[in-house]
């Protein structure tokens, strides 16, 4: 089977909001990245997340890199495109 096609986007991120649970007795910690445009996307990357916030306090438009995952898209790569 092919892999999950990754889509690139020009976006500029809103809010950065992280959620914590348990599954089998494992804690975890997931991020939501939401973009000005409304979309929402998830991330278990706190290196990403951190660099999601920045960007998102500077108001910068980034490119940002996801593909599909179970619960929705998953974030991949946030670049800042004038780097």
């Amino acid at each position: 089977p092919e892999p999950p096609k990754e889509d690139e986007s020009f976006v500029k991120i809103e809010k950065v909001e992280s959620k914590t649970g348990t599954t089998n007795g494992k804690p975890w910690k997931a991020f939501f990245i939401t973009t000005a445009t409304g979309e929402k996307l998830g991330t278990f990357s706190e290196t990403l997340a951190d660099l999601a916030s920045t960007y998102a306090k500077e108001g910068k438009l980034v490119r940002l890199r996801s593909k599909p995952s179970k619960k929705g898209r998953e974030v991949v790569s946030i670049e800042d495109d004038a780097a």
